[in-house]
Formats: C-alpha cells, structure tokens, sequence
C-alpha cells in the first residue's frame, strides 16, 4: 500500500519588517501607508507596532499627536493602558489576536471612538511604551527570540491576511533579532544621508549574522529591499542627497524600490492621524508610494 503522506500546512501570510536603527527614516509612514494602499486594493493587511515609541498606533487613532496637551495625553493614555497590547503578547500573557485592533483615520474631533472611521482591510497590533523594556526581558526568557513566530504561527488563522507589516524601532537590539526570526523579509527604510545608508549596511551584518545563527532553527528574514524617504527631486535642492540616491542604486540594485519624495503632507498626516491616502490623495507623496506596491509580491517566501 503506497505510503500516505500529509498535506503541507497553509503558508500563511508573507511576514514584513520595516527595519532601520537610525531614527526618522520613516518607516512608521512606510508601514502604514504601504499597508493602507494595499488594504484599498482588497488586502488583508496586519500592522504590528513594535516599536516603543508607538507611532504607528498613534497614526492609526490610538493616542495623542499633541504631547503638549498633558491632561488630553494622561487621559488617552490610561485608556489605552486597560488594552492588550504588543507588550503583552510578547510576555505571554495574551494572545496576538487579543492585541488586535481595527486601524483608524480620523473623520471628527475629539479623542472617543466616534472621532475615528475602521480602515476596512488593516487591522493593528497595539504598540506599548513598555518595549522600551523588551531587550531586558527577552534575556529572561531562553526561547525568548522565538516569541513573535510563535504568536504568528500560533494564534492566527493561515488564511486571516495576506501580509504582516511590522514597525521596528530605531535599533538593532535583541527585540529587533527577534523579529528577524519571525519575519519572512526585510524592507531597510533609510533617508538619503550617509548616517542612514551606514544604519542598513549594520542591518544587512545582523541580517546575515541571525540567518546563520538561526538556520537549523527555521532560518530569519532576508533583505527584500530598500526604500528610500526623503528623496530630493533636483540637484540644487541638495548635491550630496543626489549623490546618496546613486551610491544606494549602485550597491543595491534591483532592491531599490523606486525613491519617496521629501514632503511635508508626512508629518500633516501623523498629527492629523490620517494614513497620507486619506490625508492627501492622489499627492507627490502617495504616488511615490503606489508606485511601490506593484512591487511587493505578497506570495514572495
């Protein structure tokens, strides 16, 4: 009798890091703004806020651009202090479905549910302030590199989306390698200043580095390409950032998604909590974008 064998399991849906240690490289405004345009074309999209600062929540209608405002900022925050949230999954105490919540764009004033309309197709893991502690506690815990694949192959449905996005944050600390393990690719999200292009040629050494360490463990996330925000269009707005786009196309070719602009509607749209493709349609900036995602093949492993 031939010997049966078992049907491969689903794959699952293709898991992405927004990845650089320098800060400011927009990889908050990458994140959802490629995960908003993709959830506007029928996507299932999923936004994990891992990074400490919370940005991509706050973009997404969960807290306070306004850190000004304190009394406005303690209410929001303690609020968001009885939710689930990144940080609780990354201890074990909740599950990754329990952290999800609908993403947002503002539609009124005010701080309450009704302020706010579902993005239909992207949903979000809430970000914590406390992953700023995340290094620490992952030394704690001797599996504790595997806890994002684990929540990933664990608590979600194969078929509940088609992509993951992940927020990192400005490092490349033991929460990033973390993530490395659980994530499929890389996009390496950088300006275009020698500090930021030096931060990915770091990324690419702990890419390789957790791929090796990792690869009798089920492997890590692979370099899949690079963005770069804050691009200059002509050369008398700036000769050395001309000079960095060329250096970056020479050394990484076809990785090289096509450049993102420099624009203020960016920052407009993070106080106005409005994903830019609500906040300016049809701008320089969300073309730069759209531009983007026929490239990102979503069935990519």
């Amino acid at each position: 009798m031939p010997r049966q064998t078992m049907p491969a399991a689903p794959a699952g849906p293709l898991v992405v890091a927004f990845m650089n240690q320098a800060g400011g490289a927009r990889k908050t405004t990458s994140a959802v703004t490629l995960g908003t345009l993709l959830a506007q074309q029928g996507r299932r999209i999923l936004l994990v806020d891992a990074d400490s600062q919370a940005d991509a929540s706050l973009l997404l209608g969960y807290g306070v651009p306004d850190q000004q405002d304190r009394d406005r900022v303690e209410a929001a925050q303690a609020r968001l202090d009885k939710m689930t949230d990144i940080h609780d999954v990354l201890l074990g105490e909740a599950s990754l479905t329990e952290a999800v919540v609908p993403g947002r764009t503002r539609v009124g004033p005010g701080d309450g549910d009704d302020a706010f309309a579902v993005v239909p197709g992207l949903d979000l893991v809430l970000g914590s302030r406390k992953m700023t502690q995340a290094d620490a506690e992952l030394v704690q815990d001797e599996t504790g590199f595997f806890w994002l694949r684990d929540a990933l192959e664990e608590d979600l449905p194969a078929d509940s989306y088609d992509a993951v996005f992940i927020d990192c944050r400005a490092s490349l600390g033991r929460l990033e390698v973390s993530i490395l393990v659980g994530s499929d690719k890389v996009i390496a999200c950088t300006k275009p200043e020698s500090k930021d292009l030096r931060g990915v040629a770091e990324l690419e050494k702990t890419i390789e580095r957790t791929r090796h360490k990792f690869r009798r463990l089920g492997g890590a996330a692979e370099l899949w390409h690079v963005l770069i925000s804050g691009a200059r269009s002509h050369r008398a707005q700036g000769a050395v950032y001309q000079d960095m786009v060329k250096r970056a196309q020479k050394r990484y070719g076809d990785q090289l998604l096509p450049l993102v602009h420099n624009s203020v509607l960016a920052i407009e749209s993070y106080d106005a909590q409005e994903p830019l493709p609500f906040w300016a349609p049809g701008s320089g900036i969300v073309q730069d974008y759209e531009k983007i995602v026929p490239l990102l093949d979503l069935n990519a492993r």
